[in-house]
């Protein structure tokens, strides 16, 4: 089921399905929640699975103005506030990894564990590029990116919306270790 709830004066989408540890899923910059169909649907049978729109993708609309890691970080911890979630196990993929690494490190009380996917270490000229001219972002400019540490339970190479089944494999096999 979806709805929207207010984050930082913006109307974030939102979509949770399932019962039992909560696992908030942050998508690469420009990714709406559709690209979590796999995991929403292949995990929700032992979790509450909650995925949301970044600002500028999906049905969220992007607010003028600079936007930053920080500042989705925020967002991301927002919408945990706002649906009455203290802690969360967090899965992040590609700039939802950068994002997600940021909230631990901003909101750490709000992240129980981290699932970072096809993620890096610091941010680099190529990042910088695509985050100036890259889908969706009308040549808005991350600001802010700091370098970032690499934690993983396991790497995976594809999207979320391709290889679905084995990154819900990957995904349940984490979870399950953190939560055991």
């Amino acid at each position: 089921m979806g709805e929207y709830v207010e984050a930082g004066g913006t109307r974030i989408w939102t979509e949770s399905r399932g019962h039992g540890p909560d696992v908030l899923l942050v998508a690469g910059l420009g990714d709406p929640v559709e690209a979590w169909e796999a995991q929403l649907d292949g995990l929700s049978d032992q979790y509450r699975i909650i995925a949301f729109d970044n600002r500028g993708a999906g049905r969220t609309a992007l607010p003028d103005g600079p936007l930053s890691v920080a500042s989705m970080a925020d967002d991301a911890a927002a919408v945990l506030g706002a649906l009455g979630i203290d802690r969360a196990h967090v899965a992040g993929f590609s700039g939802g990894s950068a994002i997600a690494q940021e909230l631990a490190i901003r909101h750490p009380a709000s992240v129980r564990s981290l699932v970072l996917t096809s993620t890096w270490a610091r941010g680099d000229a190529y990042f910088a590029r695509w985050a100036v001219t890259g889908t969706g972002w009308s040549r808005r400019r991350l600001t802010n990116v700091p370098r970032w540490r690499r934690s993983s339970c396991g790497s995976t190479r594809s999207a979320p919306r391709r290889g679905g089944g084995r990154i819900v494999r990957r995904m349940r096999k984490c979870l399950r270790w953190w939560t055991s």
